[in-house]
């Protein structure tokens, strides 16, 4: 019975990964070879798609140019005024424990 469980967890972590690699390198292939749109091919676009029914409409697009705010948002990494961004950060950290068994051997501990 165990057998199954451990057989069907590493046959479903197999799965995952080379599912999930395959769909990451393509989403950063997508990304890496994007070409910059300007603001009239975007409107172009989204009033073709409204005119279809094409509610919920997604596209990924670089655009390059100036935009205008009374208060652009400042980043926080760069200090750059932008006109819109995002960021998230995330502490990890590690210590390290030693020891000495009841066997008098040191023992060493990683905690995250």
């Amino acid at each position: 019975m165990f057998y199954l469980i451990g057989f069907a967890l590493i046959g479903a972590g197999i799965y995952c990964i080379v599912l999930l690699r395959k769909q990451l390198s393509e989403k950063a292939m997508e990304i890496q070879f994007m070409q910059t749109s300007n603001i009239s091919d975007l409107a172009e676009n989204l009033e073709a798609m409204s005119q279809v029914g094409g509610e919920g409409y997604r596209q990924y697009v670089e655009l390059q140019g100036i935009a205008f705010a009374e208060n652009p948002p400042i980043t926080t990494f760069s200090e750059r005024q932008v006109a819109y961004y995002s960021s998230k950060i995330d502490q990890v950290y590690e210590e390290t424990e030693q020891y000495r068994d009841n066997n008098g051997v040191h023992q060493r501990v990683v905690r995250r």
